[in-house]
This record gives C-alpha cells, sequence and structure tokens, in this order.
C-alpha cells in the first residue's frame, strides 16, 4: 500500500524513537488499540489528535482530549475541536509526547562521514606522541650518565617508539570494525597519553613527596599509582574506540582488566622479592622526579665546587 504520510515519535533529546508510516488518511493518533499511530502516555487520549492530508503539508485537529496539543515553535495551546495545518517536518506535542509529520517525498538531510569513535584526529594524537617522546627523552637524560649517555637517550626512545606502536597495532587489529589509517592514528594516540600522563604523572607525584619529605613511601604507593591510573584511563580509551558499548560498562572492564594484572604483577614481584626480606632498603625517592644528580660526589662536595666555581667567576 502506498505511503501517504510518516509520523516519527521522538524521545526526550529529540531522537527518533519509533517511526510509523500511514497508509490511510485521515489517520488517528492516540493511546487506544485502535489508533493508526499508537501513543504509550498517560496524558495522551485513546483517541486524541486526527491527522488529515492538505495542500500545505498537514491538517492537525483536536479529537476533544483534555490537554490539548501543541505545535513546537508556536506559543499557543490548541484544545478541543481545534485544527491548524502544519507543514511537513512540524513537531508537535501532546502530553508528555512529540511527533513529528513527514511525506515520503520529504527531503533528509545529507549523508554524514563516520567520524573516529572517541577520538579528536591526527592532530590531537600527534600531540600527545609528540608529547611521549619528549617525556621519554627527558626521564632517559635525567637517568643516563656518562659518555655514552646519547646513545642511551636513542636506545631508550627508540624502544618506546616501538612499544607505542607495538601496543596500537594490537588494539588495531582487535578493531574489527574499522581497519584504515586513520583508527591506528588514533590509537597510536591513546597509546602515546598513556606514556606521557604516566611520566607526568609520576614527575608531579614523586615532587610533591619530596616537598613534604616522605623519602620512604614505597613505589607502589606512588610512581605506580599513576601508571596504573594512566593504564586503566588509557585501556577504557581503546575500548571505546572498538566497541559501541555503553561508557559505564566500558569503564567497569578497563578497572576490571587492570586489578587482575596489578595483582598478578603484585604477586610475581613479592615472590620474586621475598629472597630479600631482612635485609635494608635504600629509599628510592630521594630526589624529584626532573631533578638529575650528579654521580660519584656527595652532597657537601657538590656544593663545594659549585661555590668556588661561582668565586672564580666573580674574580674573572
Amino acid at each position: 500500500m502506498e505511503t501517504l504520510a510518516i509520523v516519527e515519535i521522538l524521545g526526550r533529546r529529540g531522537e527518533v524513537v519509533a517511526r510509523e508510516r500511514i497508509t490511510k488518511l485521515p489517520a488517528i493518533v492516540g493511546r487506544g488499540f485502535d489508533a493508526d499511530v499508537p501513543v504509550e502516555d498517560p496524558f495522551v487520549a485513546a483517541r486524541h489528535l486526527r491527522l488529515s492530508a492538505d495542500e500545505d503539508g498537514f491538517a492537525v485537529e483536536d479529537l476533544g482530549s483534555l490537554n490539548g496539543f501543541q505545535v513546537i515553535g508556536v506559543p499557543a495551546n490548541h484544545v478541543a475541536g481545534d485544527r491548524v495545518v502544519v507543514a511537513p517536518g512540524s513537531c508537535l506535542r501532546l502530553g508528555h509526547t512529540q511527533l513529528r509529520v513527514w511525506r515520503p517525498d520529504s527531503p533528509v538531510t545529507a549523508e554524514l562521514p563516520v567520524p573516529l569513535r572517541n577520538a579528536r584526529g591526527w592532530p590531537a594524537s600527534l600531540a600527545w606522541f609528540v608529547a611521549a617522546i619528549a617525556l621519554v627523552w627527558g626521564q632517559a637524560w635525567l637517568d643516563g650518565s656518562g659518555p655514552g649517555r646519547d646513545g642511551e637517550i636513542t636506545f631508550t626512545v627508540m624502544i618506546w617508539i616501538g612499544v607505542i606502536a607495538g601496543w596500537s597495532g594490537v588494539w588495531w587489529l582487535s578493531d574489527v570494525q574499522s581497519r584504515d589509517g586513520a583508527s591506528f592514528i588514533a590509537h597510536a594516540g591513546v597509546a602515546s597519553m598513556i606514556v606521557a600522563l604516566a611520566l607526568a604523572g609520576g614527575h608531579a607525584l614523586q615532587t610533591l613527596a619530596f616537598s613534604i619529605g616522605m623519602f620512604d613511601v614505597a613505589r607502589w604507593e606512588n610512581g605506580d599509582i599513576t601508571d596504573w591510573a594512566a593504564l586503566t584511563f588509557g585501556v577504557y580509551r581503546h575500548l571505546r574506540l572498538v566497541s559501541r558499548r555503553s561508557r559505564w560498562v566500558l569503564g567497569l572492564s578497563a578497572g576490571a582488566c587492570i586489578a587482575v594484572l596489578i595483582l598478578s604483577v603484585r604477586y610475581v614481584t613479592d615472590e620474586a622479592s621475598s629472597k630479600d626480606y631482612g635485609k635494608m632498603s635504600v629509599p628510592w625517592l630521594m630526589r624529584p622526579g626532573w631533578m638529575r644528580l650528579v654521580e660519584g660526589k656527595t652532597v657537601d662536595a657538590f656544593v663545594e665546587e659549585v661555590l668556588q666555581a661561582a668565586d672564580s667567576g666573580r674574580k674573572d
């Protein structure tokens, strides 16, 4: 049968939740079982509206309802017996329900390109990659020493570039819905974000602990907590790229995966370090993460050398 009109039932945010094809006009809109457009709304009458064809669109007539109806965008509320003509695409409110009426030949908006899910494109990914590599380089420079420090820094940076690429590739292969270049760039951006947040957060937390004199804080309680937090957030972002499930489901999944990984790592490290019980431990947090120490000198010797260099500079 020929479709004469299309009525869309809209949700609270204007999204289409149902679509009814009308094959005969006039058509009845209401809560009754004999309505051509059934509406599940206790504030709508059994036979609320009559929808008829008109040269300018559609004629809408109230059939004696208690609450009447309203044309969205028009302040007046129409009551029993009122009849108005609306153009195709107009929205009506009856009770707590919104309807939109169309002709079968009504134009639709142009198709939109599918965006990267939960990604901002290559500029954001590139920014995170640059930030991650810069922080890796800085950490390697702080930790390196001796004539071979430049080589150590280069090797460390190359290793982390490979880690980011490999991690991104694994997630890219798991994304069965999209395996194009843009998807890989998005996953690489998330991987770079994990590295950048872990390093930056670790430095910030180490500096805070150093500033308040918490030198004996265990590594598990400061440095690692930022790593695990960054990894959890990163896994959540990866899951959002490969899955269309709700955010809270993906968040719980990411948290559960990281919790299992943390317990496994803790068990392995505790077993490996059990042989060292009773031995003296050296506090690892003796400086902020961004500070580089001079090896082979005591603090007093280093300060004395600096003062002598400053004196000689003033004499010159």
